[in-house]
């Protein structure tokens, strides 16, 4: 995404020579006062770029209690119900633990047959309405895109809204409800998976302002006057995790909440029964490691790299690995732990693979979390297991280079991160340069075929190579 046209604050980087002596809860705090101070002073659009981890939601729920009691009503946009009641849960329980003013809520829903969760259908502080003029009470409203979209513009218009995951927020969703607020906070993670459509791409690429790419493009675009802050520090990745993540995918530099002895992974002394072992070794002392068989192109299906995967899994469930987190000593379990792929037919084969060891090893399959990029975006794992997008692949297109879907899967972890591939990805990827589409497409911040290259230049020297 391109930053012409806005004016563009990374704290991280305006601080870099004094951001070794500041704490991460500083740059965090001078970033967040620099956001409020600007929504004081009546800025039109402020765009928070948030790096994975940095408390997006946070953010949003600070900001609206700042500014509630001096507005007549602050919507927030969300992208879900489920993000909506999520909003709605952790605004009451910091008000109840003393954090800002006590505020009436408004749950705006489109539905008759929506029900809350049991545990806010109580709660005296919260109001739900199908009609926006019901919630006329309310301090703060939180619905989704979609239910803001339908809300009537004649009667109903508020000088100012907050925008939650406005990259994952496509623009044909922005534009019904722009008309309704004069300026906007519009918070969200640039690194992340592109909003999703059904629609044919094709009729609207390369046209200046498209409907389904992100909110966020739009703004940048239409609102020359925009703002854009970048949030300086991700509490959920490790310092090692952090640096790598922050130069693959993000145009503004951030750093870990969390000093290198603040969390390891450590196991028992032991021999090395097999490369698995040695990767989940590996992985423990620098936060990364690649499993890698035979080069050669595979189809998308590679039963092979599924069965490694399972074998992966094994290794370090398997491997009495205790997590030291803070204050937090304890086993590695199973349910902290995550593999992720890109597509729904390798989550299939990974799962049918580590069923059918656990089976001829006569235990039970572990319970780790099995998914998709775009279903694990969000999330956080202790440890995570990555099926590499390029792996076996002699054909990179748009979808597996996407530095979103490549982000996301590198930083679900608070620990450690493995990725499993058949060797030569980068030899493959430096003989075939991304395609034209491809080139004509990226986004400026972030090129996923450069990104790759970063990543796997990272790994050279964390390899274990197995023979399926």
């Amino acid at each position: 995404m391109s930053e012409s046209g806005s004016n563009f604050e990374s704290l991280a980087a305006s601080t870099a020579p004094r951001a070794a002596a500041e704490s991460p809860v500083a740059l965090s705090r001078l970033a967040i006062d620099r956001i409020s101070s600007l929504l004081d002073a009546s800025t039109p659009v402020v765009l928070v770029d948030s790096p994975p981890g940095a408390g997006k939601s946070t953010l949003v729920r600070e900001m609206a209690r700042r500014q509630a009691p001096h507005r007549r009503q602050v919507p927030i946009v969300v992208q879900t119900n489920a993000q909506a009641d999520d909003m709605v849960a952790s605004l009451v329980a910091e008000m109840n633990a003393g954090l800002g003013a006590k505020l009436r809520i408004g749950r705006l829903h489109a539905s008759e047959n929506y029900s809350p969760p049991p545990d806010l259908r109580v709660l005296p502080q919260v109001t739900y309405a199908m009609k926006i003029d019901d919630l006329a009470h309310t301090h703060i409203v939180i619905a989704p895109a979609m239910k803001w979209a339908f809300v009537d513009d004649i009667d109903n218009q508020w000088p100012f809204a907050i925008i939650d995951e406005v990259y994952q927020m496509r623009s044909d969703a922005l534009q019904p409800i722009g008309r309704l607020m004069g300026s906007l906070l519009a918070v969200g993670d640039p690194g992340q998976i592109k909003p999703f459509t059904v629609l044919d791409e094709g009729q609207w690429r390369n046209l200046d302002i498209s409907p389904i790419e992100s909110a966020a493009a739009t703004l940048l675009k239409t609102r020359p006057d925009t703002v854009r802050v970048a949030l300086p520090v991700s509490w959920r990745l490790p310092a090692h995790s952090a640096d790598l993540v922050s130069r693959a995918f993000y145009a503004s530099s951030f750093v870990a909440g969390s000093a290198p002895e603040e969390r390891s992974l450590t196991l028992p002394i032991g021999a090395l029964t097999d490369p698995y072992d040695q990767a989940v070794r590996i992985a423990a002392a620098g936060g990364w490691a690649m499993v890698e068989l035979p080069g050669g192109s595979a189809p998308k299906l590679d039963l092979e790299v599924a069965d490694a995967v399972a074998c992966t899994v094994l290794a370090l469930v398997d491997g009495n690995v205790e997590v030291h987190d803070g204050g937090r000593t304890e086993p590695l379990h199973a349910l902290r732990v995550a593999v992720g792929t890109a597509h729904t037919a390798q989550v299939d084969a990974v799962r049918r693979a580590l069923r059918e060891q656990c089976i001829a090893l006569g235990r039970v399959v572990p319970a780790v979390e099995i998914s998709t990029a775009n279903r694990l975006q969000g999330r956080e794992f202790d440890v995570t297991i990555v099926w590499h997008p390029l792996s076996g692949r002699t054909d990179p297109g748009r979808f597996h280079l996407d530095p979103g879907r490549m982000c996301v899967l590198l930083s679900r972890h608070r620990h450690a991160c493995i990725i499993v591939g058949r060797a030569g990805i980068l030899d493959q990827l430096l003989l075939t340069p991304p395609p034209a589409e491809y080139r004509a497409e990226a986004e400026s911040d972030v090129d996923g075929w450069a990104a790759h290259r970063i990543v796997l230049d990272h790994l050279a020297g964390r390899r274990v190579g197995v023979e399926p």
